[in-house]
């Protein structure tokens, strides 16, 4: 009799131990869920906020004559095509003449994107698609295609290009 009373004083115990072991399980779970929700959300938004890929500041104001600066028709709206380290001669031609420029910066002369392989914090290919994709939908004055092979733009690029081009884009 003394044992049948000790085991079923034993058995909550054991219960309650599977349960909190059990409730603990699930409290990680939950949690790792959450962290990871959180974070790949906030490493997507800090992509989106920070990444490097098409931001230039246009400083420093270097000293030049201001040639059409302001240009009597207005800001002319261009799309600048270039390498990433060619990019400040955008910002040296926006300061000698009124340019509302677009930058589109490929990798290199050779290369279009990054490889992430060499560069573990390049701008993932899909995101530079994705940004490419909505410059595309704004419409230009004129494109600029400096020390560029047109052979690595994209298939989409080049066509949207050519497409521009027959419209009268400069």
């Amino acid at each position: 009799m003394i044992n049948e009373i000790e085991k079923e004083n034993q058995r909550p115990e054991k219960k309650s131990s599977q349960h909190k072991i059990h409730t603990k399980c699930k409290c990680i779970c939950i949690f790792s869920l959450i962290f990871a929700i959180s974070f790949f959300s906030w490493a997507d938004s800090m992509l989106d906020k920070n990444q490097p890929y098409d931001k230039l500041l246009g400083k420093p104001v270097t000293p030049h004559i201001k040639w059409a600066k302001p240009y009597y028709k207005g800001k002319i709206k261009a799309l600048v095509i270039a390498p990433v380290l060619s990019q400040r001669e955008t910002v040296e031609l926006a300061q000698r003449l009124s340019l509302d420029y677009t930058p589109l910066m490929t990798h290199g002369y050779n290369e279009m994107y990054q490889n992430s392989k060499w560069l573990p914090h390049a701008v993932p290919v899909s995101k530079v698609d994705l940004i490419i994709r909505e410059k595309l939908k704004k419409t230009y004055d004129v494109i600029l295609i400096g020390k560029v092979s047109w052979e690595i733009l994209p298939d989409y690029l080049r066509t949207w290009i050519k497409e521009q081009v027959y419209k009268g884009t400069g």
